[in-house]
């Protein structure tokens, strides 16, 4: 599943437009849905990737996302929903 979802996030990026994911929330220790997340870049630390974007109506601020705990995801049809400061 990580391969397709880093493809959906690769094209996301460079068509600058949100996604649809559902994602494993360790801490709570079940997955969450999040209905529109707007990714603005990616970040590799030694063998792991990071998703850096904004969620849709719950920050103003980004958020890190571990890419492997992506379950599936999608791209939407609305453009990126990042704040402008």
């Amino acid at each position: 599943m990580e391969s397709e979802i880093t493809e959906v996030i690769h094209k996301a990026l460079l068509e600058e437009r949100a996604i649809w994911a559902r994602y494993w929330k360790p801490d709570l220790e079940e997955t969450w849905t999040y209905s529109k997340i707007s990714p603005v870049g990616l970040i590799q630390r030694g063998q792991l990737s990071y998703m850096v974007g904004y969620i849709k109506d719950y920050t103003d601020h980004p958020n890190i996302f571990a890419m492997h705990r992506f379950e599936e995801g999608e791209i939407r049809n609305d453009p990126y929903g990042c704040p402008k400061k």
